[in-house]
């Protein structure tokens, strides 16, 4: 696979001048015959200045490149789609897949608890941290159970970004996400359970 870095001095309307660079790589998801290349410009201006344009556009040629030997190589472009579209296509899913009674409560978990927070967010910008914060906010003020069940949507709508190729890797991950316990209420006291 083939990258390459460009350096290029444009002129302004006014005479002045900038350097821009620009980083291509060949499109893996063609033939090398084919000569189609994905680009991106890194504006010196932009960057705060000539180095940090260059260290930029060599970054992001390298993370292409690392990114196609390993096999895990997206299209940049494909992550910049909001959260919401990716919703509203696993919502077309539903009748499918899910119960009526389901398909209701997943439909108010996302008005009440997940389209405020990231329904206009880029799908490719959401990260575990980021959702770790969420969640250790939704915990203060609602029951266990329900943060449980706004993660369960979250979760399911980011698999569905996954697997359309939005996003590399699904953040909502087990490893990387820490829920809170069933058994103790929102104050942290256990729950009791009472026989009768």
């Amino acid at each position: 696979m083939q990258g390459s870095v460009t350096k290029r001095t444009r002129t302004r309307r006014d005479g002045s001048t900038f350097v821009t660079y620009r980083a291509q790589v060949s499109d893996p998801r063609k033939p090398v015959s084919a000569k189609v290349n994905i680009e991106k410009i890194f504006s010196a201006p932009a960057y705060g200045g000539i180095a940090n344009a260059r260290k930029a556009a060599n970054r992001w040629l390298r993370e292409q490149l690392d990114a196609i030997q390993r096999g895990q190589w997206r299209d940049p472009d494909r992550g910049d789609i909001a959260l919401g579209v990716v919703i509203e296509e696993w919502r077309a899913t539903w009748p499918h897949k899910l119960a009526p009674k389901t398909h209701g409560s997943y439909a108010a978990i996302v008005r009440r608890h997940i389209a405020p927070r990231w329904g206009s967010m880029r799908v490719d910008a959401i990260d575990a941290a980021s959702i770790q914060a969420w969640i250790d906010k939704l915990a203060a003020g609602h029951q266990p159970q329900t943060v449980h069940n706004a993660y369960t949507v979250l979760r399911g709508a980011m698999r569905l970004a996954r697997s359309r190729g939005y996003i590399t890797a699904n953040p909502c991950t087990p490893d990387a996400i820490s829920l809170p316990s069933k058994t103790k209420d929102r104050n942290g006291e256990r729950k009791q359970a009472f026989l009768k």
